[in-house]
């Protein structure tokens, strides 16, 4: 045990020491250095902590630094009807910015999006325009307009109803980005 510890621990260093030098030229090398001596110096880790440590903020900036700069433009006319009970047109929604994915809601007046969950997944939603009722967690419903934003953790049920006489829309932030495959639908029949 002790002998596969030390080389999972000599792994551990080796992999570190290859993402410092790949994240070296970047940007963000100052930010991780002060993180670093964070690790190392205030929170009297372990050496095997202070490595995963580390390696998750490498992790991190690394996704943000491997970013190039990009214009997007919206679809007219991509705007779909999903199973959930809303209209859906996605911003941005791509594997080359796995980070974060931001789609345009709309849902129309008197509807009630269908009880779901997202796994792995947080998701923001920014209401733009119009009135709704929010229910997220074990959380009493609440009015939500224009300006008001919505944190829902990843696992925690959510839906949202438009009480207003015209659409609700907002938009929907996810990070990591939505994938159908974490969509799961918890309505009860």
């Amino acid at each position: 045990m002790i002998a596969s510890q030390a080389a999972s621990e000599a792994e551990l260093t080796a992999t570190v020491a290859r993402m410092e030098a790949r994240l070296s030229a970047s940007q963000f090398w100052s930010l991780y250095r002060t993180l670093a001596l964070r690790f190392e110096n205030d929170l009297s880790a372990s050496p095997r902590d202070t490595a995963l440590a580390k390696s998750a903020a490498l992790m991190l900036l690394q996704a943000v630094s491997d970013l190039k700069p990009a214009v997007g433009s919206l679809e007219r006319g991509s705007e779909y009807y999903t199973a959930e009970g809303c209209f859906i047109t996605e911003l941005a929604n791509t594997p080359d910015d796995p980070e974060a994915s931001i789609a345009l809601a709309r849902v129309a007046h008197g509807v009630t999006t269908r009880w779901h969950r997202l796994i792995g997944t947080a998701e923001r939603y920014v209401i733009i325009e119009g009135r709704g009722r929010v229910e997220i967690g074990d959380l009493p419903a609440q009015e939500v307009a224009a300006g008001d934003v919505v944190l829902i953790p990843p696992l925690c049920r959510q839906r949202i109803t438009n009480v207003g006489a015209e659409d609700l829309t907002f938009l929907a932030i996810c990070t990591p980005r939505f994938e159908q495959r974490n969509y799961e639908d918890v309505e009860k029949p």
